[in-house]
């Protein structure tokens, strides 16, 4: 717009320089009403082509507004059917499994998705409280083990954790919300037929004045998760019979709501790497009068690791050398 504005106004310029260039007293006053005309008429056009532009911009935020209004009322109707559609199962569940042989299977099944939806409709109602409390990175860890081993059954998988040495063992942060995003992100995996996964714990303070802690779940998944966003889109699949990214969808929800992020993408061999970052602050641990010390016997050792997934064994050395042990790698074959 502003380029129009001046264009004309050099326009109005140079006629107005060209009609003076040879001025003469009996065409003054000539002069002087055609420069007020000419003035008159370059507003004028200033004037409609200020309009015109307003009016497209208006016309564009309309649209835009347009858009987003139904990408909303569809994501609404979206989460109301999967809502729907968990009362349904869960109805079905209890109904068709009665027996004892299905009574294990059927409880767990209605656990899993009992869960779910109390979570989703926490969070559509906006009724998720995060509470702050004294958080031991070790409780939290066998927390996420013990879930993650109590949703996945007849399914093998390696998890391993990787915590950077510079992790203090005690933080203030939401535990029960923290489990949560981490498990709904290691079952997606497992579910989607994952076995090898490392759980990468690290701070970071980038781009950021508060410390961040920085969990990396890394996976064996091949899948193209680029635009980072429909991952995390709740759907019910009809196919399987099952609700995609729902999961996801919570843990999204949840670290937002931690005032961190969570996010998807490939890493260098294209296969799919979380990274869910969360603010934290470091709980001061009462003194105790001693310092933990570690005993000659575990120190120093000379560790031979057989394994037969290269990232695994590579995973665990790079623990045991932060520990100060020597450590050599053979592949199980």
């Amino acid at each position: 717009m502003h380029r129009y504005l001046l264009l004309l106004f050099f326009i109005f310029a140079l006629t107005l320089n060209a009609n003076t260039l040879v001025p003469s007293i009996e065409t003054i006053q000539e002069e002087e009403s055609m420069s007020m005309w000419i003035a008159l008429f370059g507003l004028g056009i200033i004037a409609i082509m200020a309009l015109f532009l307003s009016s497209e911009k208006i016309k564009s935020f309309k649209k835009e507004k347009a858009q987003e209004e139904e990408s909303l009322k569809k994501t609404s109707q979206v989460q109301d059917a999967i809502v729907s559609k968990m009362g349904e199962d869960i109805h079905s569940i209890a109904k068709e499994n009665l027996d004892d042989t299905n009574l294990a299977k059927s409880e767990n099944q209605i656990l899993a998705i009992t869960t779910n939806l109390i979570d989703f409709l926490k969070i559509k109602s906006n009724k998720v409280i995060i509470e702050h409390q004294n958080l031991k990175l070790s409780n939290l860890l066998n927390d996420v083990s013990g879930t993650l081993k109590a949703n996945i059954r007849g399914k093998e998988f390696e998890l391993i954790y990787d915590i950077d040495k510079s992790i203090v063992q005690e933080i203030n942060s939401d535990t029960l919300n923290l489990s949560k995003v981490l498990v709904n992100i290691l079952l997606y995996c497992v579910e989607n037929s994952s076995t090898q996964l490392t759980l990468k714990i690290k701070q970071t303070s980038l781009f950021s004045k508060d410390d961040q802690l920085s969990f990396t779940v890394s996976s064996d998944l091949k899948k193209d998760v680029e635009d980072g966003v429909n991952i995390f889109q709740a759907n019910y699949n009809d196919d399987t019979e099952e609700y995609d990214s729902l999961g996801l969808f919570i843990a999204k929800e949840l670290s937002k709501l931690m005032k961190g992020d969570l996010i998807a993408r490939n890493d260098t061999n294209g296969l799919v790497e979380f990274v869910f970052t969360i603010p934290y602050t470091v709980e001061k641990p009462e003194p105790t009068g001693h310092k933990y010390k570690v005993p000659k016997q575990i120190k120093q050792k000379n560790i031979l690791l057989i394994d037969s997934s290269t990232k695994v064994a590579n995973n665990i050395a790079n623990i045991l050398k932060d520990l100060n042990h020597n450590v050599k790698i053979i592949d199980k074959k």
